[in-house]
């Protein structure tokens, strides 16, 4: 079943093959931004809770994708596509906002020290 011109047109689709190599790429972006965002909490995390940290984290991670979809289903009905965009990008936009609690120096600093103490202990 070809997928109607209509259903296509937000995205500038024209063909099914362009449509699987945008999902292929955006899915490889997505791997890597994920990946990431696990470095940054693996790095952040306090020694010898690491395990409990990670459940945590991906607790807190599906708990989050799950509300996501189904909001985001549930305001597909109410507001509609375009509004849907434009509330993706605002919330998109308040990340900026929260990105100066993320403490990047002190992270950077501890995985220094913690490099620099495995160097230490390994030349002796």
């Amino acid at each position: 079943m070809k997928p109607s011109n209509t259903s296509l047109r937000p995205f500038a689709l024209k063909t099914a093959s362009f449509a699987v190599i945008i999902t292929v790429v955006f899915g490889a972006l997505s791997m890597v931004i994920n990946l990431a965002f696990l470095d940054l909490a693996a790095k952040s995390c306090p020694p010898r809770v690491e395990a409990t940290f990670f459940a945590a984290l991906m607790s807190v991670y599906n708990l989050g994708v799950q509300l996501a979809e189904n909001v985001g289903a549930r305001l597909y009905d109410v507001v509609g596509y375009e509004w849907l965009v434009y509330i993706a990008a605002g919330m998109t936009a308040l990340t900026w906002v929260l990105m100066p609690l993320v403490k990047f120096d002190r992270i950077d600093a501890k995985v220094r020290e913690e490099a620099t103490a495995d160097a230490a202990a390994a030349a002796s």
